[in-house]
C-alpha cells in the first residue's frame, strides 16, 4: 500500500521522513517501518478530514479530500506537517490521536441528586495531545470550527 496524494493523504512518507528528520521525535518516527508509516499517515489524513471544520470550500465537489480549498495553496505545508504530527501521536496510542491508552472510562458512578461523581484513578486517561498540530492547522479552521481528536480538541488560535 502506498499513500496517494489527494486521495488518502496530504503528505508522502518521504515528506514526513524529511519533516521529522531534524526534530527531537525523529527517532520515534524512524523506528516505524514504511508500511506502518503509510497506514498512520492515511489515518492522520482521515482524522483531519473528518474531525475538523475547515474554512472555505473544496475546489471541486468531486475531490476526495478536504484540501485543496478555495482560499489556500493546493495543500498547505502546515496541513501536511500537522498530518505527520497526528500520525506520530497515533503510533503511540493505538490508532487514535486522542484516545485513552487504557481504553477504559475512569468515571465509575454519576448521581444527579446532590451531585456525586466517582472516578477510578487506576483508569485515568493517559491521553497525549500533540502541541504542534494546533498552531499548524489553526489558520485554516473555520472561525466557528474546531478539531476534536478523541479527547483532544483543537481550537483556532484566535478563539483561545
Amino acid at each position: 500500500m502506498a499513500v496517494t496524494i489527494n486521495t488518502d493523504s496530504y503528505i508522502t512518507v518521504a515528506e514526513a521522513d524529511l519533516y521529522f528528520n531534524n526534530k527531537v521525535n525523529a527517532d520515534a518516527w524512524n523506528a516505524l517501518d514504511p508500511a506502518m508509516k503509510e497506514k498512520l499517515l492515511i489515518s492522520g489524513a482521515q482524522q483531519l478530514d473528518i474531525m475538523c471544520l475547515w474554512n472555505g470550500k473544496k475546489i471541486s465537489s468531486t475531490q476526495e479530500m478536504e484540501f485543496p480549498r478555495t482560499h489556500a495553496d493546493p495543500i498547505p505545508v502546515n496541513i501536511k506537517n500537522a498530518q505527520a504530527e497526528i500520525a506520530l501521536i497515533m503510533s503511540t496510542q493505538g490508532g487514535s490521536a486522542g484516545a485513552s491508552a487504557s481504553g477504559d472510562d475512569p468515571l465509575t458512578e454519576l448521581k444527579a441528586g446532590s451531585v456525586t461523581l466517582k472516578f477510578d484513578t487506576s483508569k485515568a486517561s493517559t491521553t497525549k495531545s500533540n502541541p504542534y498540530a494546533t498552531p499548524l492547522i489553526s489558520r485554516w479552521l473555520s472561525a466557528y470550527g474546531s478539531c476534536a481528536f478523541g479527547t483532544t480538541r483543537l481550537i483556532p488560535m484566535e478563539l483561545q
